[in-house]
């Protein structure tokens, strides 16, 4: 049975030898992969989770990645807008409003 070294190195690990058979993790397997993470959430949230899973929007993780997702980008607007409120340097949207409004 190979070490656990072996099964964890990376490929381009030096200190395996290239005539090395043991188990190595593929080097596409170090990128973009998730890390597993437990929470606790009150009985509401899981049952809301749980009804749009059923509903057809994935899984629980993601759903609670995308609803992290728009947190994240929440704040991020938010930050920004605090950025330009104190900056006050935002005359330059106002082409950009007048486009984007519907009229009335």
């Amino acid at each position: 049975m190979p070490s656990l070294l072996a099964v964890f190195a990376h490929p381009d690990d030096e200190s395996l030898s290239a005539g090395d058979h043991r188990l190595r993790i593929p080097k596409w397997y170090h990128l973009g992969m998730s890390t597993q993470i437990a929470v606790r959430l009150q009985d509401e949230l899981v049952e809301y989770v749980d009804s749009l899973v059923r509903d057809g929007a994935g899984s629980r993780a993601a759903v609670v990645a995308r609803a992290l997702n728009l947190y994240q980008q929440q704040l991020r607007g938010e930050r920004d807008a605090r950025i330009l409120e104190e900056s006050g340097d935002y005359h330059d949207f106002d082409e950009l409003v007048g486009h984007s409004s519907i009229d009335d």
